[in-house]
């Protein structure tokens, strides 16, 4: 009898482990080892573009540090809302802002209150709206150790994809196959806008090749595999001469289908943010 008591004990022991796990990656928004997917698992199906910056890697290497002064410049926002610069560890830029970090929920709040922010909840999620008065920030919902703000209806549509009551961005056929092929990098952009003539999705990867080089990759799908065929011979004519200008080298094409893959290191130095895609 004790033999089995114990074992039952056991299981719901594990099973409570399970359940708690599957909480907190949920709430405290976890990042895997492809941040775009789990970001695009997060918005409506009808996002066009974001970009994910990977604040805390670039925060804590020495050799990126140029990369990640430029953020400093989200102090503006941050302080509004009770942190800094320093408790982001990653920054999602799309038709709502997300802050993921360790923050103090509490100062949160209070810093929110004193924006004339009215507390509230959405599907069970805390909501402040009202926010900065006739600013357009005027609604964040707080999930865990995510800060989502924006306009009220798009916070409250990620909160729908979230509640598993919308279609996710991830949920699109193109959106998804451009993402499964992304590593992961500092800096993550997937976008639905035309790149080149016929696409229907890309997927731009900044990544450290090493102490003093970066690498960024672009994958790019096609409409069809003609119409990558053709991309790709007339972007291997044009390379030489852009890379140049932009000082990218070991500049690699690949084709595979209806998708295409440019590859190009830059060296650190070199490096700026206006180089990124908007």
């Amino acid at each position: 009898m004790g033999n089995k008591y114990g074992l039952k004990v056991l299981v719901i022991s594990i099973i409570l482990v399970i359940v708690v796990l599957i909480l907190a990656i949920f709430f405290l928004g976890c990042v895997s080892e492809n941040p775009a997917r789990d970001v695009a698992k997060t918005l409506p199906s009808d996002t066009i573009k974001f970009s994910y910056f990977d604040l805390q890697t670039m925060r804590k290497d020495e050799d990126l540090n140029s990369l990640y002064m430029y953020f400093t410049l989200l102090n503006i926002y941050a302080r509004g809302l009770g942190i800094n610069i320093g408790d982001i560890d990653y920054y999602v830029e799309n038709s709502v802002t997300v802050f993921g970090g360790d923050f103090d929920i509490e100062e949160v709040r209070a810093a929110l209150a004193r924006e004339g922010g009215v507390k509230g909840e959405y599907k069970g999620i805390e909501i402040w709206q009202g926010i900065g008065g006739g600013r357009s920030i005027t609604t964040v919902a707080i999930s865990g150790n995510k800060l989502i703000f924006g306009n009220k209806y798009a916070v409250k549509d990620c909160i729908d994809v979230l509640k598993g009551d919308r279609k996710s961005m991830y949920g699109i056929k193109d959106v998804k196959d451009v993402i499964e092929r992304m590593p992961k990098g500092i800096a993550m952009k997937v976008s639905k806008e035309d790149f080149a003539e016929n696409t229907v999705v890309y997927g731009i990867v900044l990544m450290k090749e090493n102490g003093n080089t970066l690498k960024l990759k672009t994958i790019l799908k096609f409409k069809t595999e003609e119409d990558a065929k053709d991309y790709a011979e007339e972007i291997s004519k044009e390379l030489g001469q852009r890379s140049k200008v932009d000082k990218i080298f070991d500049i690699k094409i690949r084709r595979d289908g209806q998708f295409i893959e440019v590859e190009g290191k830059i060296k650190i130095k070199d490096w700026t943010w206006t180089k990124w895609p908007i």
